[in-house]
């Protein structure tokens, strides 16, 4: 299994409702978009990483600042 790390900006999605997702397992990352979509139908507000290109973003300093985002992480099960 794969971890895959949501970024959402504060207004995109009630935290609550993104922190739900935690831990969950997915067989595709369509089925992550499409309960994105389903929890806020905007799912172009959302980054979706592999863990390892989420740490090469960090690194790089592409994601300095995340203080206005919401994180949480899922499972893809390839």
């Amino acid at each position: 299994m794969k971890p895959v790390i949501i970024i959402a900006s504060v207004g995109t999605i009630d935290r609550r409702k993104l922190e739900h997702l935690e831990g969950c397992t997915f067989t595709k990352l369509s089925e992550i978009q499409e309960t994105l979509f389903n929890l806020n139908g905007d799912i172009d507000k959302f980054l979706l990483l592999e863990i390892s290109d989420y740490m090469d973003a960090v690194n790089n300093q592409e994601l300095d600042n995340l203080s206005d985002s919401w994180m949480t992480y899922v499972y893809l099960n390839n």
